[in-house]
């Protein structure tokens, strides 16, 4: 009977196997034939083994495990092991004049390099031969499938090499796949354990480079740890020890194979990076190394060197790899992605989507703030995509710094008006109002920019905050000016001017008159502002364009025009009322239309400082002109404002006033009578 791989087996089970083999030692013609590493067997039973038999210093042999296994086994066989070009030639023989893989290739050199020197077990090196062979097939089929954009016949060498690191180096040909240039950083820090490895390395690969180069690193996963780890400092000076030598096998093995190029990128994915998006590998990998590195200067010119064709497949490309990226290099790689946007010949429509929902986590579980850089990248692939995270990545847009305190930056985004609004409207009334208000153009300019629908909802949108905040500040100047000239220029010097609002009006009457002439949607909200803000200042501006602005149809903004015009001079009436669309709901301004006429007859019948008849005429013909349409039911009504100023006097002093007033009522024939106004007058009963 013969038993194989016994010392592959726990301490335990080799003695169960031990125990259950003598039982048989008996019988005739059973023999037993057992093929084992014998050192492995002793360690074993040494262990595991329960006996009786004291530890004898004088003689050990009767208390170790050789000594249990002579009595096992009478006949007892050392294989010598092979030397290392015995094994290199042992492996060649094996495959030498074998057809398929092996048909093709210079075997010695394959051989050679697939071997490492440490390696004595015929099991192995089989081991080694045979992943090559799946290694290499498999490499042959990714190229046929154009995932692979080599050919595997030409990198043997390469391919040798990187399945010794994974057969025997498992650990270390893991972190491969952090940076393929592992081996090339571990050579140079064990000649010099202080080298610059350059600071396009990550951290995380300098400091494993400098674990295996210091022989501080596990390469493999051993068994015994996992098993009987040891106890105390005997167990961890044995682990360290193993740890040493394995690490010295890596070192070794690493300087017998210096001259073989890689392991490439390529192989070790077994894809070429961009294969999949069409690009050339070597474009591919520079692309993906700069952005790992953020170099966005880089990354933007080395795209720029690809056909107008290529340049969504690289953006495809790093979006990719920012899905793929952890921590530090993810922010990095998601950088790239957002500055590659920012270039308006790289169309985003195939794109936006994806690249939107891989970022947008990114960007708002990030403890840095958005590079400035990348901001207007940001903006253009959030409007570019519809997803629910195209809307959180314009809020983190409207939300950075530079948007609030540059107005260039915020004029850039608020451009887009609807997704701006659709984002964060309460912030975006907020930079509206601060930027126009504040002592750049770039806000005003980018608004004249717009069409007049999308200019109107955004002052329309905004005009409320702004009119407050246009109010205070008027207001605060003309207190300040006010103290100034009671005080005293001494006093007023001591105190600091609050910033002028003269700018901020200026640039307001600019866009009045920049939309009076492009369209009168814009022109109407702009308007609607300043009158908003119930400043003096600000019905002058309006009064002054009276003639430009467009007629005013919308009850809101034509009863916001006739509480401003009663304000004013009534020589100025006709300006103001000559605004409104006699086509306006009339009916929904009577509260304002009342108000005009008792401020009108007011002013028309003061004994002293009354208004001349031909201005009361003028006031009163544009009034008038819009009711042309309407119904006599619908006319305004005097009585309540002239029957309160006809009744009889208590007093001589108020006789003569009322005289007066009268005679002016009687002269001013140019008012006309009130029917011709088609005033309803008074009824008449009533007393004169």
């Amino acid at each position: 009977m013969f038993v194989d791989e016994l010392d592959r087996c726990k301490p335990s089970d080799v003695v169960a196997t031990l125990d259950a083999l003598r039982t048989f030692l008996g019988v005739d013609g059973c023999v037993f034939v057992v093929a084992a590493d014998q050192q492995v067997l002793e360690e074993a039973l040494t262990r595991a083994l329960e006996q009786a038999t004291p530890a004898d210093a004088v003689n050990p042999y009767y208390s170790s495990g050789s000594g249990y296994l002579d009595k096992v086994f009478q006949y007892q066989l050392s294989l010598p092991p092979l030397l290392v070009p015995k094994v290199t030639s042992f492996a060649a023989d094996l495959v030498r004049g074998r057809s398929g893989v092996w048909a093709a290739m210079d075997i010695n050199l394959v051989v050679s390099i697939l071997v490492p020197s440490h390696v004595r077990s015929p099991r192995r090196v089989k081991a080694l031969l045979n992943t090559f062979a799946l290694t290499y097939r498999l490499a042959q089929r990714r190229a046929a499938d154009g995932l692979l954009e080599t050919d595997p016949a030409m990198r043997v060498e390469e391919i040798a090499k990187l399945v010794c690191l994974r057969v025997e180096f498992p650990l270390f040909a893991r972190d491969l796949l952090l940076d393929h240039r592992l081996c090339e950083y571990v050579l140079a820090l064990d000649a010099d354990p202080r080298a610059d490895l350059g600071f396009h390395v990550r951290d995380q690969v300098k400091q494993a480079a400098r674990r295996y180069a210091k022989l501080d690193a596990d390469v493999d996963q051993r068994l015994s740890d996992l098993e009987d780890p040891g106890e105390g400092e005997q167990g961890e000076a044995k682990t360290a020890s193993v740890r040493k030598h394995h690490g010295q096998q890596l070192v070794a093995y690493l300087k017998r194979t210096r001259k073989v190029p890689g392991p490439g990128r390529d192989l070790i994915f077994l894809e070429t990076s961009g294969s999949v998006f069409g690009l050339p590998a070597v474009v591919a990998e520079t692309l993906e190394q700069q952005a790992q590195n953020a170099e966005l200067d880089e990354v933007l010119a080395s795209i720029g060197g690809l056909s107008v064709e290529d340049r969504p497949a690289a953006l495809a490309l790093l979006t990719q790899q920012a899905r793929d990226a952890i921590g530090l290099e993810e922010e990095n790689v998601a950088y790239t992605v957002l500055a590659v946007c920012g270039d308006a010949s790289i169309p985003l429509n195939g794109t936006a989507d994806t690249a939107v929902e891989t970022l947008t986590p990114i960007l708002t579980n990030s403890s840095h703030p958005l590079l400035n850089e990348v901001l207007a990248g940001c903006w253009r692939l959030a409007l570019a995509s519809d997803r629910p995270a195209a809307l959180e990545m314009r809020t983190i847009v409207l939300r950075h710094s530079s948007v609030r305190e540059s107005a260039s930056v915020a004029a850039m985004v608020m451009r887009h008006v609807g997704p701006a609004l659709a984002a964060d409207p309460d912030l975006v009334q907020q930079l509206v109002s601060r930027h126009l208000l504040g002592e750049e153009e770039d806000m005003a300019d980018m608004l004249a920019d717009l069409s007049s629908l999308e200019a109107a909802t955004l002052m329309t949108q905004v005009g409320p905050l702004v009119a407050k905040e246009l109010r205070a500040l008027i207001e605060q100047h003309e207190t300040w000016k006010k103290a100034k000239a009671q005080s005293g220029a001494v006093a007023a010097d001591s105190s600091t001017e609050p910033r002028s609002p003269d700018e901020a009006l200026q640039r307001l009457e600019w866009l009045l008159e920049h939309w009076c002439e492009e369209g009168p949607e814009a022109a109407h909200a702009v308007a609607e502002l300043l009158l908003a803000s119930d400043s003096q200042l600000c019905r002058t501006i309006v009064e002054r364009n009276t003639g430009r602005i467009p007629m005013v149809r919308e009850t809101v903004l034509a009863r916001t025009v006739l509480s401003s015009a009663w304000r004013r001079s009534t020589d100025r009436w006709p300006d103001w009322l000559g605004m409104l669309d006699p086509r306006s709901s009339i009916g929904d301004m009577t509260e304002e239309f009342d108000k005009l006429l008792e401020v009108l007859w007011e002013r028309a019948s003061k004994s002293d400082d009354a208004l001349e008849p031909e201005v009361v005429t003028r006031a009163a013909d544009s009034f008038m002109r819009l009711f042309d349409s309407q119904p006599p039911d619908r006319y305004p009504h005097i009585t309540p404002f002239v029957l309160p100023s006809l009744s009889r006097p208590s007093t001589d002093e108020e006789a003569r006033r009322a005289a007066t007033a009268a005679r002016r009522a009687s002269a001013a024939r140019e008012w006309r009578p009130v029917e011709a106004h088609r005033l309803r007058p008074p009824s008449s009963g009533s007393s004169h």
